[in-house]
């Protein structure tokens, strides 16, 4: 199974890193906050140090953040996700980002040979549901991991 990186263990998050310890995937998690930290380590989860630690360490990142200034805070800079980038790692994007930001994001990505998706999610019957946008190829791609 594919490493899974998940930056952002909020209520989502939290969530996240349930479901995907529980189906066996090897996760690794990043947030700012130690408590939300040892609740992922102690299911399981390995922590990263930085973004960049996350892209070294996953294939696919899920980005469960606030908006548009967490997901910039968190790709660009030093030891940003996109710094250690690299060609078929693909990039999820859960939150509720501004259109704009999705896409820089997703040109930048790709420039690298990566995938990046715009998936924000919403809780319905029958539970968690992504409505995904831009790029088709990578949209494939994570569908088949």
């Amino acid at each position: 199974m594919e490493r899974v990186g998940l930056i952002g263990v909020g209520n989502i998050g939290r969530h996240f890193t349930r479901l995907l310890v529980q189906k066996g995937y090897p996760l690794v998690i990043l947030d700012r906050e130690r408590e939300r930290v040892q609740f992922a380590v102690e299911l399981g989860a390995g922590a990263a140090s930085n973004p960049a630690d996350v892209a070294r360490q996953a294939e696919i990142v899920l980005l469960s953040l606030p908006g548009s200034h967490a997901v910039e805070s968190v790709m660009e800079g030093e030891n940003g996700l996109l710094s250690a980038l690299t060609a078929g790692q693909i990039v999820i994007d859960t939150g509720t980002s501004r259109p704009d930001t999705d896409i820089k994001y997703e040109r930048l990505a790709r420039e690298k040979g990566a995938g990046f998706l715009d998936a924000p999610i919403t809780w319905r019957r029958p539970g968690l549901i992504f409505m995904v946008g831009r790029d088709e190829l990578a949209y494939h791609q994570a569908k088949d991991r």
